[in-house]
């Protein structure tokens, strides 16, 4: 979908998806079907829904992007060590287990709108929509289609504290948990000892000096039900 739709902003063409995914976040967000008949139905109906493009490390995204824990387990899974072709929520499970002792995250300083701090984030997600994959709730009420991002950091933990929050993340509560920061902004910036790890939309690479994030609101058409 990341591929597919980055080239489509400020073109005016529709995207449809056919949700095929291991997350299906952006469907999810947009309400599109996941049946492959139903979503292909949309094409005659033509409903369109403009949403927000984002843009980090000079690339786009549509979900979510990060450069916390989030970025590493997606690294470390798109290597398929892990998934083993199992498709879903489930081969993270054993996966963060495997890798939270050995994650050590560095300072960073992040500039907002209205916030500057500097952390050392084991969660530092920025959400065009609530969701990450599989459902997991990250910004609960971001709307992709507001001109703004929702910037989602939550410090260092121990491992109690992380076990709380991968709880309340799949309960819907993550507002709820200590310590987590939310902040609603156009822009960021990330400054850190380089090179990051980082994801977009659940792709992870490697970015080294600043990280500049920004959004182009409404730009990209997509077919919904």
């Amino acid at each position: 979908v990341n591929h597919v739709a980055s080239p489509l902003v400020g073109t005016g063409t529709a995207l449809g998806i056919i949700a095929l995914g291991s997350g299906n976040a952006l469907a999810r967000a947009l309400g599109i079907p996941t049946g492959v008949k139903e979503a292909v139905s949309l094409v005659k109906a033509f409903r369109t829904r403009e949403i927000d493009a984002a843009t980090m490390c000079n690339r786009r995204f549509f979900t979510t992007a990060g450069l916390g824990f989030e970025a590493h387990l997606s690294r470390r899974y798109n290597e398929g060590e892990w998934s083993g072709g199992v498709r879903g929520i489930l081969p993270y499970v054993p996966l963060a287990l495997s890798e939270f002792f050995g994650y050590r995250p560095g300072p960073v300083e992040i500039r907002a709108e209205a916030y500057n701090a500097t952390v050392r984030p084991f969660l530092l997600t920025v959400a065009n929509i609530d969701c990450l994959g599989g459902g997991t709730l990250i910004a609960p009420g971001a709307s992709p289609d507001d001109g703004l991002l929702e910037l989602c950091i939550v410090p260092r933990l121990h491992f109690p504290g992380a076990l709380s929050l991968a709880l309340k993340m799949l309960s819907g509560k993550v507002e709820r948990f200590k310590g987590y920061t939310r902040v609603h902004t156009a822009w960021a910036e990330v400054i850190g000892k380089a090179p990051f790890t980082v994801h977009l939309d659940g792709e992870a690479f490697e970015w080294a000096g600043p990280v500049h994030i920004s959004v182009e609101p409404k730009s990209l058409k997509i077919l919904i039900r």
